[in-house]
């Protein structure tokens, strides 16, 4: 089993394409019959000048949806402070962990007919849609 670079789901080693996202891991197998046509153009550029840390990695414009990443910081400052202050040992440990593991926060965002963001695949981040209608 591998991680989809897409979506960051399971698949199997030898997968061509993801069942979970339905992005072809091996771009060069795949014509060139979907071709970028810029309609999410709108909300990217939303996203890179109001939230940078998400990033696109995946458009579909045959289901209509893209997908983010959004890396996210292992070291809670707080706790790291009190593990050093009480324990050294301990504090040290925990930042080289937290430090060498990277979180990936995967998001989903599906477009209606009309090209407008509709739904975030966690609704906890429904904040994107709603600030992108609110600029619009």
């Amino acid at each position: 089993m591998k991680k989809c670079p897409f979506c960051a789901e399971e698949i199997q080693d030898d997968a061509k394409k993801c069942r979970h996202c339905g992005e072809y891991l091996d771009k060069s197998n795949v014509s060139n019959k979907i071709n970028k046509d810029g309609r999410f153009d709108g909300f990217i550029d939303f996203l890179k000048q109001k939230y940078p840390a998400y990033s696109v990695v995946s458009e579909n414009y045959e289901k209509n949806y893209i997908v983010l990443n959004k890396q996210l910081s292992g070291l809670n400052p707080l706790l790291f402070i009190i593990l050093l202050l009480l324990w050294i040992l301990p504090g040290v440990i925990y930042l080289v962990v937290s430090l060498s593991s990277k979180k990936i926060l995967s998001l989903t965002i599906q477009f209606n007919e009309n090209n407008e963001p509709v739904s975030v695949s966690d609704v906890n981040f429904n904040f994107l849609i709603v600030k992108y209608k609110e600029n619009n």
